[in-house]
């Protein structure tokens, strides 16, 4: 742990020796800093943010729209719903039962499940 420890801290010392003598700290922010300036550029000049958004909202637009045609969402939600009440029956015939309820008894670890009816 020690040989590490030094090893990082020499690490550390090299590269900040080698950040002063290059300049890299400063050249990268530079650099970064020429990057988004070149970016605000482009975005001024071809609009490209008020592009993407109105793309964003037709796509919105035509998804509602097929989703009111075809009504993809409530056949999502049925689907869903009715999954959900298929494992709930799937999982309550395995709970151990309550006195008197149903002989139903969990099955062994390896069991196979039962075939779901559809």
């Amino acid at each position: 742990r020690q040989r590490v420890e030094a090893a990082a801290g020499a690490a550390k010392t090299k590269a900040g020796e080698i950040d002063e003598k290059y300049q890299v700290r400063q050249r990268v922010e530079a650099a970064g800093a020429a990057a988004a300036a070149k970016a605000g550029e482009i975005d001024e000049q071809y609009k490209v943010r008020e592009k993407v958004e109105a793309t964003r909202e037709k796509l919105v637009s035509k998804t509602k729209e097929l989703d009111a045609q075809y009504g993809i969402s409530d056949a999502v939600s049925a689907a869903a719903k009715a999954a959900t009440l298929k494992a709930g029956a799937l999982f309550s015939k395995f709970e151990a039962p309550a006195a008197g309820k149903n002989d139903i008894a969990a099955p062994p670890p390896n069991a196979e499940l039962p075939a779901v009816e559809k």
